[in-house]
């Protein structure tokens, strides 16, 4: 993600998208990770046991030697790691959301980041691990959609892609920069996912875990739920992107279960999964710094959080609505400032001006809903003003009524519910606040 507090943009920790999973009491000390693996019921000498390695947001613009000590650790591990996978971030070429960079700045940035993973993963990992690299929000920019200094520095690792591995079968999304699904690969994914055999198990490999969020990087959660709707028994998806280890539950229409976990930057630590008949059967966590094994939480022990939401769900009042990217909101949108544009949503929104076609798409609406996290200035939590206009030079001051499930509702004044034009102005805190505006729309 940017450079910007973790604190700032989960509003504390992990509770955002799951359960913050806080170190254990060790399983094993003195590092044996081997006895902490067997506490848990798995054994990684068996015959018929594999392990794999999970590492996240190494950000090589600020690696000081930890990733290498890593390297070092997996490769005289016995036995070894079956694969290392990197959920994202391993550079940081485009600095923090909505942040435009031309493109000669991103091609030094990357010579710069993917030239350290390469030396010292790529190069340095034992060839006989298989590496699994998950492209990241920073591992690419706004603007660039054919992933093109990704495919030059790692060639053999395709944006998205699926494999089998220790007896699973892996699906790797491209969340890109924004948490967005391209139609092309959706539907891929919704192929892919159809072809696999319900009982088998399925992890997905995306860099953004940001199932449970209709207000930014939406389209992972919605994809996911459509995608693993008959999935049975448990399907993981494992990210990184938030800086934290968390684990949460959910339950998928076809009553399956989906498993949302998420690893820690690589300079706090790295992740073991053990795999027994081709599903995962346990999970140690490795910090750094410390010279023991944690022994971390399965799906079992959380609780279920429901099924995944979908944006405006369970209500019939909504007859006109503009995702922010989206053709309909491009043509509303007058201007922005001080306000990260991410293309599918808006982050550290400040000031943004909208001029609606009120009376063609919702003459009779008497409320303007704007779908998002809104949170107000930070630490004082004082309310971003929104204000509405026929004409955009006569302004009135609507308060926020209603917010449920991130529908944030604002009365139109009776004199304008007519107007044939309905002017927008939102005046919010930049980044003073970690508001994200995902759509705006009409309510009757």
């Amino acid at each position: 993600m940017g450079h910007f507090s973790r604190r700032d943009f989960v509003g504390g920790g992990a509770a955002l998208f799951g359960t913050a999973l806080l170190p254990s009491a060790a399983c094993a000390a003195g590092g044996d990770w081997k006895a902490a693996f067997r506490s848990l019921g798995f054994d990684p000498d068996a015959p018929d046991s594999q392990w794999f390695a999970v590492t996240s947001d190494i950000h090589a613009d600020r690696c000081h030697g930890h990733l290498a000590g890593h390297v070092a650790t997996w490769n005289a591990m016995d036995p070894k790691p079956a694969m290392v996978i990197a959920l994202g971030d391993m550079g940081n070429i485009n600095g923090a959301f909505g942040h435009r960079v031309s493109s000669g700045q991103a091609a030094r940035n990357a010579a710069r980041d993917f030239g350290t993973v390469n030396a010292v993963l790529t190069e340095g990992l034992c060839k006989d691990i298989r590496r699994v690299y998950v492209v990241g929000n920073h591992d690419t920019y706004i603007g660039e959609d054919d992933r093109t200094l990704w495919r030059r520095y790692f060639p053999d690792q395709p944006p998205y892609c699926a494999f089998d591995a220790c007896g699973i079968r892996f699906v790797k999304w491209d969340g890109g920069v924004d948490g967005m699904i391209g139609a092309a690969q959706e539907r891929w994914i919704m192929d892919e996912c159809a072809r696999c055999p319900k009982e088998r198990q399925i992890v997905v490999l995306v860099h953004q875990p940001s199932v449970g969020s209709c207000w930014m990087e939406r389209d992972i959660g919605r994809v996911a739920k459509a995608a693993l709707a008959d999935r049975q028994g448990v399907t993981w998806l494992l990210g990184g992107h938030n800086h934290c280890n968390a684990l949460s539950r959910w339950s998928l229409p076809g009553g399956g279960t989906l498993a949302v976990a998420t690893h820690t930057m690589d300079r706090h630590g790295w992740w073991a999964y053990g795999v027994r008949g081709g599903r995962i059967v346990a999970r140690l966590f490795k910090p750094n710094g410390e010279d023991s094994f944690s022994c971390e939480k399965m799906p079992e022990s959380c609780a279920d959080r429901g099924g995944i939401p979908s944006a405006w769900q369970g209500r019939d009042d909504v007859v006109w609505c503009a995702f922010v990217g989206s053709a309909e909101e491009k043509a509303c949108r007058v201007r922005l400032e001080r306000t990260g544009d991410n293309c599918g949503w808006l982050f550290y929104v400040g000031t943004t001006l909208y001029r609606f076609p009120k009376g063609k798409v919702a003459p009779r609406a008497t409320r303007y809903a704007i779908l998002g996290n809104l949170l107000g200035r930070r630490n004082t939590k004082e309310p971003a003003r929104c204000l509405i206009s026929a004409d955009g030079t006569v302004w009135m001051d609507v308060k926020r009524s209603a917010a449920v499930r991130n529908v944030n509702e604002f009365p139109i004044p009776p004199e304008l519910v007519a107007s044939d034009v309905l002017w927008v102005r939102y005046e919010g805190f930049g980044t003073g606040g970690d508001e994200c505006h995902a759509a705006f729309a009409f309510l009757e």
